[in-house]
């Protein structure tokens, strides 16, 4: 679901912290204030554990503020499947959205490691550029991205990943390498790059590429994402931890 992967152009979203059910191990849950040019979009609130290898993970998303008053949106999404540092193999993806006043569900398994999407209501807009996961073994869901994205992690970790999503019509490649300490903060360099799924001239557009994502060093030996900061068409997109 695009508009709940992480650092991505549409996002305008928020909610309070999701409840989720009792999770051991690693558990991390955090509200994230999202704004675009300075203006308020909403907040999006993020929950996940780690177990023996596997991971859950959850967010609850919805428009607010300024941009809640022109357009309307509830996101609710949960993913799970097997970690090994920062290697994600997805098992199950289920979202809820509520935009406009339609309601959609949305289902992704991953049978042999090839996403396979299902929809309620079916897809009746799909084009023939959009991508199909079966191009694609390897993908991961975009709440499993999200999640890899804004969790917490150790200094090994951090700055370090590069993942593809697939929300059943577009591929994303998200790449952290490289980061910079600033006091008591880590900055990543990072990348949000079309892979699949666009027009021809929409894949080449590059407008949305680069962003940062931003750790607290202050806080132990895992390190929690305090920002993400990217430059859009509409202006900066900052996603703001509470």
């Amino acid at each position: 679901m695009r508009r709940l992967t992480a650092v991505l152009p549409a996002l305008a979203l928020a909610l309070a912290i999701l409840p989720l059910r009792p999770l051991a191990a690693q558990e991390e849950q955090a509200v994230f204030d999202v704004s675009f040019a300075g203006i308020r979009g909403g907040t999006l609130s993020i929950g996940g554990a780690e177990r023996d290898g596997q991971y859950t993970a959850a967010a609850v998303a919805e428009s607010s503020g300024l941009v809640g008053g022109i357009y309307r949106l509830r996101a609710e999404a949960r993913s799970s499947g097997r970690v090994s540092g920062n290697r994600y193999t997805p098992a199950a993806y289920d979202e809820a959205t509520r935009e406009r006043g339609e309601s959609k569900t949305k289902q992704i398994r991953f049978p042999g490691g090839i996403a396979t999407v299902t929809q309620d209501p079916p897809d009746t807009k799909r084009k023939d550029w959009h991508a199909e996961g079966k191009d694609h073994p390897g993908v991961v869901d975009p709440m499993t991205g999200l999640f890899a994205l804004l969790r917490s992690r150790p200094a090994g970790l951090a700055c370090d990943l590069d993942i593809s999503t697939y929300d059943g019509r577009e591929v994303h490649r998200i790449k952290l390498s490289g980061g910079r300490q600033e006091g008591d903060r880590f900055v990543c360099p990072a990348q949000y790059i079309r892979v699949d799924g666009y027009k021809p001239k929409d894949l080449a557009d590059t407008s949305f590429r680069n962003f940062e994502v931003t750790y607290d060093t202050s806080r132990g030996d895992l390190w929690p994402v305090v920002e993400v900061r990217a430059r859009t068409s509409y202006g900066s997109m900052v996603f703001s931890r509470r």
